[in-house]
């Protein structure tokens, strides 16, 4: 009986062999993931550039307003007619 119970717990310690062997795959994987991923973070903008484009677009949006409301006297104006030579007017 005592040799039953040994190789069952032997086969119980062979499948937590296994098990932890798969374990350690997967964290290893998985650090090289998370190594990823914070690389990727670093690289991400912060609250601090989105804020400057925020104000990099209103001033975009302030600019095209200007221009709209100095655009119609550019395009009315008309230059006057080049004078012909001879005289006549």
């Amino acid at each position: 009986m005592s040799e039953e119970r040994l190789a069952r717990i032997e086969d119980k310690v062979d499948r937590l062999s296994e098990g932890l062997g798969k374990l350690t795959e997967l964290v290893t994987r998985l650090i090289g993931e998370v190594g990823e991923i914070k690389g990727r973070i670093a690289d991400a903008p912060t609250a601090r550039d989105f804020g400057r484009l925020e104000g990099e677009i209103s001033q975009i949006g302030q600019r095209i307003l200007d221009l709209n409301s100095r655009l119609p006297v550019a395009i009315a104006y008309a230059p006057p007619e080049p004078r012909r030579a001879g005289g006549t007017g």
